[in-house]
């Protein structure tokens, strides 16, 4: 099934929404932030978790290797942290979040679900990134004289 939404600030692009919203993702665990691979209940996955105390809503949104986005909705809110444990999602998934809210720019308010927001809280990775140079928390990253280049907020600890 795919879906396009219209919102103030825009369309948001046709993507498929999992099959059943309800059963597609668990409840999971509000900590530790970000994508933490695991097992629920006896059942492997990955749980996913963003913190956020002015969001009105958060879809989490799995990439494939064709680039074809699949939306799920996160549900559940705990401390001001959206949490949802998918599984059969493990290392290497490319994800991001869409994240609905109040748009009052005087407040630093901007939110836009629109816009695909990556994780900001990611691990470090042992593979390359297909956009830059290899993150490690240990080493510092060379950045490439023209783009595309890892922004260092997406390298955890490289540049402190």
């Amino acid at each position: 099934m795919t879906s396009t939404q219209t919102t103030a600030a825009g369309a948001i692009p046709a993507a498929r929404l999992a099959p059943d919203a309800r059963t597609a993702a668990l409840p999971g665990t509000p900590f530790p932030l970000g994508a933490t691979p695991g097992k629920q209940a006896g059942v492997a996955g990955t749980n996913f978790a963003i913190a956020s105390s002015v969001a009105g809503s958060v879809t989490l949104c799995l990439f494939d290797a064709a680039g074809v986005e699949t939306q799920i909705p996160v549900q559940d809110n705990d401390a001001d942290i959206w949490h949802a444990f998918v599984p059969g999602i493990g290392p290497g998934q490319a994800y991001g979040y869409r994240v609905a809210g109040p748009w009052d720019p005087a407040q630093g308010l901007r939110f836009n679900p629109v816009k695909l927001l990556l994780d900001p809280t990611p691990r470090p990775s042992a593979e390359p990134s297909p956009s830059g140079p290899k993150c490690s928390a240990r080493t510092r990253p060379t950045r490439p004289s023209r783009p595309p280049w890892t922004p260092p907020g997406m390298c955890p600890g490289a540049w402190s």
